[in-house]
C-alpha cells in the first residue's frame, strides 16, 4: 500500500517520519531539491510500498503521483484550496485502483477538531463523501 501523509510544520513531519517503521519511506519538505523530489516522485509511482512524509506546501503542486492509495492529513486547518489539491492527487487513476483512503488526523484542541468537521463538510461538497468511519485513538 502505498501511503502519503501530508503535514504543516516541518517538526511534526519530522515526528511522523520517525515514528514510521519502514525502510521504504521520504521526506519532502521545502529544503528538498526539486531533482530528488522528481526522483522521489519516481520511486513512488514505480513501488506500491512506499512512504511519502511530505509539507503539504512542498508537494501540494508540482508533484503527480498516480500510485497513491492512502492519504493522511496530520495538517492544521481548512484551506479549501489545500484540501481539495491534495486529495485530488489521490483519485488521480492508475490500472485497477478504484478508491483512495483518507485519514484525517486531529488532536485535542478547539480549534483542531473544529477544522477537521469543517474539512469533512469539503469532502462531503467536493466528493459527495458522507458516510464516514471515524475512529477515535487517545494517546
Amino acid at each position: 500500500m502505498l501511503f502519503r501523509s501530508l503535514f504543516d510544520h516541518t517538526e511534526h513531519g519530522n515526528i511522523l517520519f520517525n515514528l514510521i517503521n519502514s525502510k521504504n519511506k521520504h521526506f519532502i519538505d521545502g529544503s528538498v531539491d526539486l531533482d530528488d523530489r522528481n526522483d522521489i516522485k519516481k520511486i513512488m509511482e514505480k513501488n506500491t510500498n512506499t512512504i511519502l512524509v511530505g509539507n503539504v506546501k512542498a508537494v501540494g503542486t508540482g508533484i503527480s503521483i498516480k500510485n497513491i492509495d492512502n492519504i493522511i492529513f496530520a495538517i492544521s486547518g481548512k484551506g479549501v484550496t489545500k484540501i481539495i489539491q491534495a486529495v485530488g492527487r489521490g483519485l488521480r487513476l492508475r490500472k485497477g485502483k478504484k478508491k483512495v483512503n483518507l485519514f484525517d488526523i486531529y488532536h485535542n484542541f478547539f480549534y483542531s477538531r473544529k477544522h477537521s468537521i469543517e474539512r469533512k463538510e469539503l469532502y462531503k461538497e467536493f466528493y459527495q463523501v458522507s458516510d464516514f468511519q471515524e475512529k477515535i485513538i487517545h494517546i
